[in-house]
């Protein structure tokens, strides 16, 4: 059986809505704790969704299926987010779940930043 790649849209989904709350916001203050809650949550959804592609490719994959994966897998180069089919579905759900914890930590602490640096430039320039 296939396996899939690690799906992004969950947790890219949550840091959309955290950054628009952040946005809408006059002064931006967002504590630890959410950045951390909105982690786990687009991590959590990152594992769920995974989990759900890979139940349904199983039941959809037959032996033809499967030998098609594995003769065009060895023609062409893997893609950096697949997880091999020897790893196993314990790799691809842990591995779902890093990404998605990290990727709502990083775009939302950078976003964050960034709208931080710019507040003060707009207050510096009203001075």
């Amino acid at each position: 059986m296939p396996s899939p790649e690690i799906p992004i849209i969950i947790p890219l989904i949550v840091v959309g809505i955290m950054v628009g709350n952040l946005i809408r916001k006059e002064r931006p203050n967002f504590g630890w704790r959410g950045v951390a809650a909105g982690s786990v949550i687009g991590g959590l959804g990152n594992l769920a969704h995974s989990a759900l592609l890979y139940y349904i490719q199983g039941q959809n994959a037959g032996q033809s299926g499967t030998r098609q994966y594995l003769t065009g897998q060895s023609m062409t180069s893997p893609s950096p987010l697949t997880v091999q089919a020897s790893t196993g579905p314990v790799t691809l759900l842990v591995g779902s779940f890093l990404v998605g914890t990290f990727t709502v930590m990083l775009v939302f602490l950078v976003a964050y930043l960034t709208i931080k640096m710019r507040g003060k430039e707009i207050h510096e320039g009203e001075q």
